[in-house]
């Protein structure tokens, strides 16, 4: 059993996977505003990436003033849809974080847009069972210094901390906070050495009984 007070969650591919809403979101902007449409396919390998990613990807040919407004607009439209529709959220996600809250304090720290977050916890019902959220359209810090903020507003030690992601950046981010890293391999990235290794959320329940 790991015996850890403070589970910091990400999201995307760690709780849900919102592609398919997000494409639908992004894409009722763009074929109006620049007769262009994204895949499922495109924004896979940019779950969890920062904004100059997203920009780099698709808005390439712009200018950065242009880029930065029309990647505002996509991420707005994202935020109503998802708040209204919310996404493929992974089976087992409520009843797990709702088992975790019951002897845990849960964060969520995510590289998304200001509102993303709270997409996911207002159409699931879900604010009540998490201490603290914070992500990069907030404040904008990366991944790293946001788990570090988090940590600090909450008075949270290293060695009484977790965070659960999907990527090998999460891995990263978690080394350079000196927190263990468990790594749920049914999201979008890669990760060979973690310190704990999830087939599936549920797994979770295991892990800290």
């Amino acid at each position: 059993m790991l015996k850890i007070n403070n589970i910091i969650f990400d999201l995307d591919g760690t709780l849900w996977d919102s592609r398919k809403q997000i494409v639908k979101a992004w894409n009722k902007i763009l074929s109006e505003k620049l007769n262009l449409q994204i895949s499922e396919e495109e924004l896979t390998d940019l779950m969890g990436k920062s904004n100059d990613e997203f920009k780099k990807k698709f808005f390439n040919n712009l200018s950065d003033e242009e880029a930065n407004h029309y990647l505002d607009l996509c991420q707005e439209e994202e935020v109503i849809y998802l708040k209204n529709n919310g996404a493929n959220i992974y089976s087992n996600s409520i009843d797990v974080i709702k088992y975790l809250a019951k002897h845990h304090n849960l964060y969520i720290v995510s590289n998304c847009q200001k509102g993303y977050i709270e997409s996911f916890l207002k159409y699931y019902n879900l604010f009540d069972y998490f201490k603290d959220i914070e992500c990069c359209g907030n404040t904008g810090l990366k991944k790293e210094e946001n788990i570090k903020l988090i940590m600090k507003r909450n008075n949270i030690n290293n060695n009484d901390c977790c965070y659960v992601g999907d990527t090998y950046d999460d891995y990263l981010v978690s080394g350079n906070n000196n927190i263990i890293f468990i790594y749920a391999s049914y999201g979008f990235g890669n990760c060979n050495n973690p310190d704990y290794l999830l087939n599936d959320i549920v797994d979770l329940k295991n892990l800290f009984t």
